[in-house]
């Protein structure tokens, strides 16, 4: 009994080994870029979150571009009808990202023959933020569970 407990683990804690290699970093939400068109780097230096000064501009400018610059972001961002991309347009307008982490902890010595040596954990949390209008803006992270 113990050692099929054992052999159950071993597919998950292999799938989840190759999928942990195969994915690349992803540190932010890129809804602000894919917005107003600009890369990732426009506000942040180096990695997220560490903001340059035009990022910390923005974030203390309510999310939003000075005076005057708001209005041809938002001309820029339509996307006609019948293309490939207007399905995709939805996610330039709700900047909501999803993350979720799976952790496996295999434990050396089993305190009781009857315990599992693998136990998996699931972490994950939605963030968002925009602006709604001018001058009300919003940031927020859940976690579910």
């Amino acid at each position: 009994m113990h050692g099929t407990t054992y052999l159950r683990g071993v597919p998950l804690s292999v799938c989840l080994a190759i999928s942990l290699g195969l994915a690349s970093p992803a540190h932010a939400i890129p809804p602000f870029a894919r917005r107003y068109e600009v890369t990732c780097s426009a506000c942040h230096q180096g990695h997220y979150p560490r903001l340059n000064a035009y990022g910390r501009q923005f974030r203390d400018n309510g999310y939003q571009l000075p005076d005057g610059a708001e209005q041809p972001a938002r001309s820029r961002r339509s996307v006609e009808p019948g293309l490939p991309d207007e399905g995709l347009s939805i996610f330039k307008e709700i900047p909501l990202s999803l993350r979720g982490q799976v952790f496996t902890t295999a434990e050396v010595q089993p305190s009781a023959p009857e315990e599992p040596l693998l136990s998996n954990s699931l972490f994950s949390y939605i963030t968002g933020g925009g602006s709604v209008a001018e001058d009300v803006s919003y940031f927020f992270t859940w976690t579910p569970f």
